[in-house]
């Protein structure tokens, strides 16, 4: 393991035990061989151990143990920092790679000179249960819409660049805040100081980090990974309104001098990131966050809550007691972003039409016996 390989994928697991066997499968049956896999046991059972046992001995193969439990963003790092490839992919335990898709990756990667960044597409994969709009397995046969932001393969410019990070402080992305979609080079991680990856949300972090700093990047429509949704997830916790398990999940909460309000804790997170990241680069130390935009999301995400019936009425009028009184005049300003209003309309109708109809983007998964590995290996793309 100490010479050098192409691909380091890192796969850092807390209580990944019924998972975690997908993901290394999908990642050993590529028909590219030039990689290593590092696999974070972030404190688990012995039935994690069990599990990935079956696949050892694999000079492949590397365990970083932890004995006690730490929390998302130090198991992230142990993982990065254990690594000998010249890129990164990461992955979570329930997430797997789309058959030969490394080979494709490293084609990618080739024929564009090797940028220090390529994003993909992928798919999304939802166990059922994982999401309260629906019980049952389903797919997301794009995950990320490029198209929409006109960023779909090709090498980003400069200008473009600038924007995506302009945007981000209105709480805008244009490019997935999840890490899975995006193969780094480890030279390029390794130029951000005190580390790629920060608390509350690493990836994000790392995202917005590596675009301050890199020189190419190429955008890939074509999914290569599958990205999923189990009841473990944090996503999971988000969606059915269980933060503290979520807070928790991270080992992250909410802190510092700006004012939070209620609604959705994935807002405030960002926020944190934000602030972050104006700290730790001085050439966004005078970027100012978008306060109307983070206060119209959350009021509406707060209504959400409501009408989802997670808060009661009194918590929803509650809303308008903790905000400043500057702040109202801030979310009259919000209104005039016209897309922001669109969006939300159409979340709401969705809701009030019918809380169990599955939405347009998902396709319903017959087979209840299935895995986000055998679904993947027999999906046609």
């Amino acid at each position: 393991m100490s010479q050098k390989v192409f691909f380091s994928i890192l796969i850092p697991s807390k209580g990944g035990e019924n998972y975690i066997e997908n993901v290394l499968k999908s990642v050993l049956d590529q028909e590219f061989s030039d990689y290593e896999i590092i696999i974070g046991d972030n404190n688990n059972n012995d039935k994690f151990k069990i599990a990935i046992d079956k696949f050892l001995p694999n000079p492949k193969i590397k365990i970083v143990k932890q004995t006690k439990t730490i929390d998302v963003t130090s198991s992230w790092n142990a993982c990065l920092n254990n690594a000998s490839g010249r890129y990164i992919i990461m992955l979570g335990d329930d997430d797997c790679i789309l058959k030969n898709s490394l080979k494709k990756i490293y084609e990618i990667l080739s024929s564009n000179n090797f940028p220090e960044v390529l994003t993909t597409n992928a798919i999304g994969f939802y166990e059922g249960g994982s999401v309260p709009e629906f019980d049952y397995y389903a797919y997301k046969p794009i995950f990320w819409n490029f198209k929409k932001y006109k960023l779909d393969n090709r090498l980003l410019n400069e200008k473009e660049k600038k924007n995506i990070l302009n945007e981000i402080f209105s709480l805008k992305n244009y490019l997935p805040l999840n890490m899975q979609p995006h193969i780094f080079s480890k030279s390029l991680s390794d130029t951000v100081e005190e580390g790629v990856f920060k608390p509350p949300c690493p990836d994000s972090y790392a995202v917005y980090s590596m675009i301050l700093r890199a020189k190419t990047w190429f955008i890939n429509d074509e999914p290569m990974l599958s990205i999923g949704m189990s009841k473990k997830s944090f996503g999971h916790y988000v969606n059915t309104n269980k933060l503290d398990q979520g807070k928790n999940y991270l080992g992250s909460f909410v802190y510092g001098n700006y004012h939070f309000v209620p609604g959705s804790l994935l807002n405030d997170y960002l926020i944190m990131i934000l602030i972050q990241l104006r700290q730790n680069n001085k050439i966004l130390q005078n970027k100012k966050i978008n306060r109307p935009a983070y206060l119209a999301r959350q009021l509406f995400c707060h209504f959400e809550n409501f009408a989802k019936g997670n808060i009661n009425f009194k918590t929803f009028i509650g809303f308008f007691l903790k905000i400043k009184i500057i702040d109202f005049a801030y979310l009259l300003w919000g209104i005039f972003d016209f897309s922001l209003y669109m969006q939300a309309f159409e979340r709401l109708k969705q809701l009030f039409i019918s809380k169990r109809k599955i939405n347009q983007d998902f396709v319903k998964i017959e087979d209840e016996n299935t895995n986000i590995y055998d679904f993947t290996r027999r999906l046609k793309l």
